[in-house]
């Protein structure tokens, strides 16, 4: 628990550090990042949004629907960063375009909650995407620095299809909220 909440923390206040520790083999360097951070992530952030919507079905049918998409766009972002960056050396670091998203996605999966508050969902859900742009731009800066396959080319379209992913995920997600009156 204490690795999950410190890789949070550090994905959140200190990206660069965190990617320069991650790619050093430290904070998750061997795991599977997919099954051990991402995916409880996700889990968490829709339990916590329970006793906000307050009302039982639709709060389950809606974190259902949410988590799905959460992890759709996930998996979506995995590929796409995997497929940019080419081939994967023998020995690469552990620090590889295709786990980015993994923790970059962080700031928005946390924003998510108060995406409930009225008008101020979508400004919320900018400010946690500019936020997931930080992050993801120290952690292909740190690629690019350790000489992994990611050309500074791919660097522009790997930001665009993030920042389309999530404006998609999130008009999806507002959609649900609309059909369910939460």
């Amino acid at each position: 628990m204490q690795k999950f909440l410190s890789a949070v923390w550090s994905v959140l206040v200190k990206p660069v550090s965190f990617w320069k520790e991650f790619s050093s083999g430290g904070l998750y360097g061997n795991d599977d990042v997919l099954r051990d951070y991402a995916a409880p992530l996700v889990g968490v952030v829709q339990i916590v949004k329970f006793p906000l919507i307050g009302v039982p079905r639709p709060a389950m049918i809606y974190g259902v629907v949410n988590f799905v998409l959460d992890v759709a766009v996930l998996y979506l972002l995995v590929g796409v960063f995997g497929a940019l960056a080419g081939d994967e050396p023998d020995g690469a670091s552990p620090l590889r375009a295709s786990v980015l998203p993994c923790f970059a996605l962080t700031p928005f999966w946390l924003a998510e909650p108060l995406f409930f508050i009225d008008r101020w969902g979508a400004f919320i859900a900018c400010g946690a995407l500019l936020h997931v742009l930080v992050v993801v731009n120290a952690g292909i800066g740190v690629l690019r620095s350790g000489r992994e396959p990611l050309a500074a080319k791919r660097y522009y379209p790997l930001q665009a299809v993030t920042a389309l992913s999530l404006l998609l995920g999130f008009i999806l997600m507002s959609g649900v909220m609309r059909i369910l009156n939460v």
